[in-house]
């Protein structure tokens, strides 16, 4: 799991005005998606994470962000391993959440009592009738 609000107080160096996620018109969000990929290069070094416009029904019901890289291959990892007097630097960036098998029927059942099925998540038209679990 990454923390989307932590990765962008760590990747803007140095900082600015810009907090929390990035909408698409943020100055920040233009050095990360330039006009034209050819001529220009990218500006950042470590990735974004971007808040898009929710004009699509799945990018809305998933509430739906983007981390979009800089030119660093693994910058994501590098800010997530920083290391400072042994400890990691940044604890709460990125997690790894592991479930055990043995839970997913109940987790399943959870939800679907919560009122999320695979037709709340992908609500096109062919997922509308497929309850979760089949």
């Amino acid at each position: 799991m990454l923390d989307p609000y932590r990765l962008n107080l760590l990747s803007f160096y140095p900082s600015d005005d810009s907090f929390g996620l990035a909408a698409p018109d943020w100055e920040a969000a233009e050095e990360y998606v330039p006009e034209n990929f050819c001529a220009e290069k990218l500006l950042r070094e470590h990735p974004l994470a971007i808040d898009p416009p929710h004009i699509f029904r799945r990018l809305s019901s998933q509430q739906s962000h983007f981390t979009v890289f800089g030119t660093k291959v693994d910058g994501l990892a590098e800010l997530a391993s920083e290391k400072e007097n042994g400890q990691r630097k940044n604890p709460y960036l990125l997690e790894q959440i592991t479930i055990p098998a043995l839970a997913i029927p109940t987790i399943k059942s959870e939800l679907e009592l919560s009122g999320i099925s695979e037709a709340t998540i992908f609500p096109e038209k062919e997922a509308s009738s497929v309850p979760i679990g089949c």
